[in-house]
């Protein structure tokens, strides 16, 4: 099932920032000098220290990594939003292109008959309704792209 997640309102540049942000903030180094420093022995020497240590030791060897990973995840889900809102530009001159051919499908051609007689007849610009074909299986296929990065995003979130 896939909701109605507004991308089109996502600041993709402020998200990236952020994301960036939080990725410079993990600081393996910080967290080696404060490992190294509660090992020293003459900082206090017990059992609070061992379980100090493990938890920094935690922290750098793995939980700073899962960090990465979430961050890195999150910086591929802003690439889907990215492309849906571009779809979603697309689209919207896709339906401009497309009101403005509807206007210019049908038109009307007069003439004279062989005995005199003005006949009007409305016609159908086929190369037009092509065009407008073209269009609408363009939107159509874009909008199932659409779906796919909502799904790909609420299925990641």
């Amino acid at each position: 099932m896939v909701f109605n997640m507004a991308f089109e309102q996502v600041d993709t540049n402020s998200l990236k920032k952020a994301l960036i942000e939080c990725e410079n903030k993990i600081d393996y180094n910080k967290t080696k000098e404060l490992i190294s420093d509660i090992s020293n022995s003459n900082v206090w020497q017990t059992e609070s220290q061992k379980n100090l240590k493990k938890a920094l030791e935690k922290l750098k060897n793995k939980r700073y990594k899962e960090l990465e990973s979430k961050i890195s995840n999150y910086q591929t889900l802003v690439t889907y939003i990215e492309k849906y809102q571009e779809l979603v530009r697309e689209n919207e001159s896709l339906e401009s292109q497309y009101s403005s051919l509807s206007s210019k499908l049908y038109y009307t051609e007069t003439y004279t008959d062989s005995d005199g007689t003005t006949i009007t007849e409305t016609k159908k610009d086929t190369s037009v309704e092509t065009q407008m074909n073209n269009i609408r299986n363009q939107i159509n296929k874009n909008k199932k792209e659409m779906e796919s990065l909502e799904s790909k995003v609420s299925n990641s979130i």
